[in-house]
């Protein structure tokens, strides 16, 4: 299986950045296979200026939300994030103006740089 044998696998679920989520409350799902995982991506996300409040945890031997149940049930390392709601998901009004950009740019670039820390390589 090769979600099993994999190093690490980074799963980006839909809604994460949904501006129906209100501005103090989590806008995501942050779901790891370990709590050194869990650890790593909320301090990527702090380098990005983005709280560990905006966050609701899922971390080590919790079934997880979403795709990320086929990671669990294989063994695989992993790290997914998922929103907690858009009440615009699959309708023509989902679209830019539904979306916080600045999140998106913050949490794309927390991504990119989990990527490259765990493939060896500093952004």
């Amino acid at each position: 299986d090769v979600f099993g044998k994999a190093h690490l696998c980074f799963h980006i679920g839909a809604n994460w950045c949904s501006g129906d989520v209100a501005p103090s409350g989590p806008v995501a799902w942050l779901q790891t296979s370990s709590h050194e995982l869990e650890t790593q991506a909320l301090d990527a996300f702090k380098r990005q200026n983005v709280d560990s409040e905006k966050f609701n945890c899922i971390s080590e031997g919790t079934w997880p939300k979403g795709e990320a149940q086929q990671l669990f049930k294989r063994g695989a390392r992993y790290v997914s994030m998922i929103g907690v709601g858009n009440k615009r998901f699959h309708m023509d009004s989902d679209s830019e103006p539904s979306v916080d950009l600045d999140l998106l740019g913050q949490c794309t670039s927390t991504f990119i740089n989990l990527v490259l820390e765990a493939a060896g390589t500093q952004s």
